[in-house]
């Protein structure tokens, strides 16, 4: 097998932009997304409270998944805010959400100025948003911002380091730190996830709790996530200089012969749910 080389880090990250696919395109990777982690998802917010008639908001909504659960769990009498950067998310995200029992309106926006009414909310929530951002706690700043006295903020982000295969292979030994080189190339922390509950503690949020869980699998499509997530991320990081066309296909193709056997076990970043209580 050939050595994959690492991207290296510099201390002047590129402009920042979300280095996957969006709308139409980015529909199959997101559902399967959502297969593997829309369980937690949905657990955490029963946790922290979700229920009927709540103000909700989304941030970062994608293509719709979890802002359809909340609409159904908060109901005829409750409202939810999706917001998102990209017009093509939120035009799929409408079509996610279609039927639900909450209504929905869907805002293009950024993450650090959502333009949603401050402490207008009961309960705000995010889900591999803070990973993307150079500026993550501008954007726990303005979730809190728009939380009334009591409301909840509910976070959820990986630790991309912790990703490894039992027994380790060369790949997956390395595939971390590729993630996390690379993220440092683009001024963002993919290790963020661990990060969440001091920055919640920091940021004046009570009562703050955190759960971790770590996926794994021995075979299916779940256990082609990441192989699937480094062709995405790899379309545009080659656009923007990071890698080569040929570093992502030998990535890619080391990670598929291992997603193919059914003998290795391959454990997906552990993923940290953090939630705390506006004062």
């Amino acid at each position: 097998m050939s050595t994959i080389p690492a991207i290296q880090p510099t201390h002047s990250p590129l402009p920042e932009r979300y280095y996957l696919h969006t709308g139409a395109a980015a529909a199959p990777r997101l559902g399967l997304l959502h297969t593997i982690f829309g369980p937690g998802t949905e657990h955490v917010l029963r946790r922290a409270g979700i229920r009927s008639g709540m103000r909700v908001a989304d941030i970062g909504c994608g293509v719709g998944h979890v802002t359809r659960f909340l609409a159904d769990c908060v109901g005829p009498s409750g409202n939810v805010s999706a917001v998102d950067g990209s017009d093509d998310q939120l035009e799929v995200a409408r079509q996610t959400t279609s039927g639900t029992t909450g209504r929905v309106d869907f805002v293009r926006a950024s993450a650090y100025d959502t333009t949603l009414p401050r402490g207008a909310y009961d309960l705000v929530c995010c889900r591999f948003l803070l990973c993307h951002l150079q500026r993550p706690l501008d954007a726990i700043a303005e979730m809190r911002a728009l939380l009334r006295p009591g409301g909840v903020l509910v976070c959820e982000d990986m630790e991309a380091s912790t990703l490894t295969s039992i027994p380790e292979t060369e790949i997956y030994a390395r595939m971390g730190e590729v993630a996390r080189q690379g993220g440092s190339r683009r001024g963002t922390d993919v290790d963020i996830g661990r990060r969440l509950p001091e920055y919640l503690v920091n940021r004046g949020f009570a009562d703050v709790r955190a759960a971790l869980w770590q996926p794994a699998y021995f075979e299916g499509e779940e256990k082609r996530f990441w192989e699937y997530s480094t062709l995405e991320t790899g379309a545009h990081a080659v656009e923007a200089g990071l890698v080569t066309e040929q570093e992502i296909a030998e990535r890619a193709a080391a990670m598929r012969e291992i997603n193919l056997d059914p003998a290795i076990l391959l454990l997906l970043p552990r993923i940290w749910q953090v939630w705390g209580v506006k004062p």
